[in-house]
């Protein structure tokens, strides 16, 4: 952090975390955002059997290298 280098030559002792406080209090920094709370998470649960689906789909390429995703005729279930 260049201004604590320049605090610190000019002879004032302020830690990282003090300049960022001070800056943050200011208006200078802006905080980053923090990971969500455990407590805001939602439950994967259905009331009733078939409500809810889940898929877990990981996409690879054909080995003729073309794209199952970009052609509505191949992949995905579908006939043919």
């Amino acid at each position: 952090m260049a201004l604590r280098k320049d605090l610190t030559e000019a002879g004032h002792d302020a830690g990282a975390e003090t300049i960022w406080r001070i800056l943050s209090r200011r208006g200078f920094a802006t905080p980053q955002p923090h990971k969500r709370p455990r407590s805001s998470w939602h439950p994967f649960a259905a009331d009733l059997p078939n409500e809810l689906w889940q898929t877990n789909i990981t996409h690879w390429p054909l080995a003729d290298g073309s794209d199952p995703a970009s052609n509505p005729n191949r992949g995905h279930g579908a006939a043919g």
